[in-house]
This record gives C-alpha cells, structure tokens and sequence, in this order.
C-alpha cells in the first residue's frame, strides 16, 4: 500500500477517534476500540494529547507525498526530530524499519491462493521466532498480546499492510487450540 493510501486510512481512522472521543470514550476505551487497526496506547496518547505536532508531522508527510520523496529519504528527515511519539506514528504508518530494498521493491500481485499460503507461512515464521510453548499452565499469553507483539515484528519484516487480529487469532487457535476468554495457556512470548 502507497504511503498516500496509508496517509488517507490514518486520517480516516484519526477523525473515527474525534467522534469516539466527542461521544464520551475514554482513552482505555479508545485503545480497545482501535487496538485491531493497530492504534497502541502510546499513539493513541499522542493523537489526544499533542495535536499540534501531528497535525505538522501529518502535512509533512502530505507534501512529501506530493513531491514524491522516497520512503528512505522521508524517515532520515524524521531522524533529526528524535521523537518517540513521532517515531511511534511513523511505524503504524510503517515508514520505520524499512531498507532501501524494501521501499523500492515492485509489489507484486498473486492470487488469493498463494497469499494466503505466504501469510500462513509468514505466521509460522513469526511463531518460530517470537513464541515459546511450555508445559506450564501459568505461562498464559492474552489475544492483545500477542496481536501487539506480532504487529511489532511485522513491521519490522515486512513492507505491507499487517493482518489482521482476526487472521492471527484463527492461526493462533489452529496452532494451539481454542483459546478460553481470548488467552492461550502453556505459551510465553520471547
């Protein structure tokens, strides 16, 4: 997905927080809401509580856009602001962690099929590297927590859109059984 269509989702999904927040929801409420899009409690913080630099951050990344900078050059110019929050955003937004390579590779369109053959393998790739199953029954790993770690460890890999909690959910209960109440017993995170 083009960093414009990503800019376009952000700020679809920012003005769905203005209406939550113009209704009443408080900022756990809006972190559980916006937890499946990807929205940490940090980002969401951000959006609440420091509007005016997101909204600079948000027109910069407009006019990059427009003049077509690549994705390289756009997180090196956000490297001199040195902002957590920034760099929290720019990582939903999946500009972070990115290598040359990957911002100037050519997707390439497959069919349904062999996407959903390379996510069950991406899944399994990720289970292997993050995830640790054990014979105790106090080891217990919540939905979240896991969707928050995976989300954290796609986009470290990968330059395109991160499944969602749903998708690793369904792989979750295949590989481990049916989680009770969202939490799978007998498993850490590494």
């Amino acid at each position: 997905m083009s960093l414009e269509k990503r800019l376009q989702e952000f700020k679809f999904n920012l003005e769905t927080i203005s209406l939550l927040t113009s209704l009443g929801r408080t900022q756990e409420q809006l972190v559980n809401n916006l937890e499946p899009l990807s929205f940490n409690e940090e980002l969401v913080s951000f959006i609440q509580n420091n509007r005016r630099l997101l909204n600079s951050v948000l027109l910069r990344l407009q006019v990059y856009v427009e003049q077509n900078v690549k994705e390289t050059e756009i997180c090196s110019a956000f490297d001199k602001l040195n902002n957590t929050n920034v760099n929290n955003l720019l990582t939903h937004l999946n500009l972070l962690n990115k290598t040359t390579n990957d911002t100037e590779k050519e997707q390439v369109v497959v069919s349904n099929d062999s996407e959903e053959l390379e996510d069950t393998n991406r899944f399994d790739t990720f289970f292997q590297s993050c995830v640790t199953q054990t014979d105790e029954m106090t080891d217990i790993v919540k939905s979240s927590q896991f969707y928050l770690a995976f989300t954290n460890w796609w986009n470290k890999q990968y330059n395109e859109e991160t499944p969602t909690k749903k998708e690793l959910r369904t792989y979750l209960n295949d590989k481990l059984g049916k989680s009770k109440k969202s939490t799978w017993c007998k498993v850490c995170l590494n």
